[in-house]
């Protein structure tokens, strides 16, 4: 009788000891990599906020759509179609989302297309960045200008 309720009770031990408490789990900060257009600037409270694909798609090797050839005849002298673009489920998933950059003291910034030198004064409407931050207030630890808007040095 009593071997009956070791096994069971070793199990329930060993799950205890492996199971973290909650509040062990979310004190891990999450890192985010964003990247997009700047949509806005707010220099009074140091945030950017940008435009571009959803955080953990990657636009590089996404499938293109199938599409078809415009101006296509369909039937005795019927009127050509219109171009389609294809892909509909594609383009639903890529869609472009907003996200709120905090920008801090530890903020690094890097430049592409000026040697590496960078500063939140230089940033513009327009400019093509690449973002990792921490946290649920998205507050970015490396911010790295792309490609520059126009008449922006």
């Amino acid at each position: 009788m009593k071997n009956r309720w070791i096994v069971p009770l070793v199990v329930l031990v060993a799950l205890c000891a492996v199971h973290q408490p909650a509040s062990a789990q979310s004190s891990k900060e999450t890192i985010h990599n964003l990247d997009g257009q700047i949509t806005k600037i707010d220099k009074k409270n140091k945030t950017v906020t940008i435009k571009g694909p959803k955080e953990g798609i990657n636009t590089e090797s996404v499938p293109q759509g199938r599409g078809t050839a415009g101006g296509v005849v369909g039937g005795r002298g019927g009127r050509g179609r219109a171009p389609s673009s294809g892909g509909g489920g594609i383009v639903s998933r890529m869609a472009d989302v907003e996200s709120k950059i905090v920008l801090t003291d530890k903020t690094e910034y890097i430049s592409e297309t000026e040697g590496g030198k960078l500063e939140f004064s230089d940033l513009r409407l327009g400019d093509y960045i690449k973002v990792t931050a921490t946290g649920k207030n998205l507050e970015c630890t490396s911010l790295r200008r792309v490609t520059a808007a126009n008449g922006s040095s």
